[in-house]
């Protein structure tokens, strides 16, 4: 039994052409994702993620030579304050009643916070750990109920300072509603 199967030349041809483009298609899929897997957005720059999370080692190795430079740049400044290495950036936000204190310290790893916040005669403090992170140390957190001070402008500070005396301070201003 002889089945003939009639195809023409020009079908065959358009088969053939559809395979080969869709092979083509997915060669450069696949190049694209093998290329780009650790390309940011960064305009194709190649960018080799980080580890996560540091071992302990190398967070106390860098905690160290972040405080060292800090204090070699005060000790080599005018009578030693270099407040470009060492500072306190603050910020805060009220979320219904409560309000927020975020920081970001730079060249202090390790030591206390402690966050003093005024409104008017009122007054309120609390203190936090120094946590440090790879880019930035932060303080572990500050959370003011609202009712503590009341409503109005609160000038909220915060002093950080290193278990080996490295200082800083920043402050900001936030209005609170009640």
């Amino acid at each position: 039994m002889n089945i003939r199967y009639k195809h023409s030349k020009k079908k065959s041809l358009y088969i053939l052409a559809a395979l080969v483009l869709l092979g083509l298609a997915g060669f450069l899929a696949y190049s694209y994702l093998l290329n780009n897997e650790n390309k940011s957005d960064t305009g194709g720059i190649h960018v080799t993620p980080a580890p996560a999370i540091l071992s302990s080692d190398d967070a106390t190795a860098k905690q160290h030579y972040i405080e060292n430079q800090a204090k070699q740049s005060t000790s080599s400044s005018n009578h030693g304050t270099n407040k470009e290495s060492v500072k306190v950036e603050v910020a805060a936000k009220q979320d219904a009643k409560t309000v927020t204190v975020t920081t970001q310290i730079y060249s202090i790893g390790d030591g206390n916070c402690t966050l003093t916040v005024s409104n008017g005669a009122k007054s309120y403090s609390q203190t936090a750990q120094v946590l440090y992170q790879a880019t930035y140390s932060t303080c572990a957190g500050f959370s003011v109920p609202v009712e503590k001070l009341g409503a109005g402008m609160w000038d909220i500070k915060v002093d950080a300072k290193s278990l080996d005396s490295l200082q800083a301070s920043g402050s900001t201003t936030l209005g609170v509603k009640s």
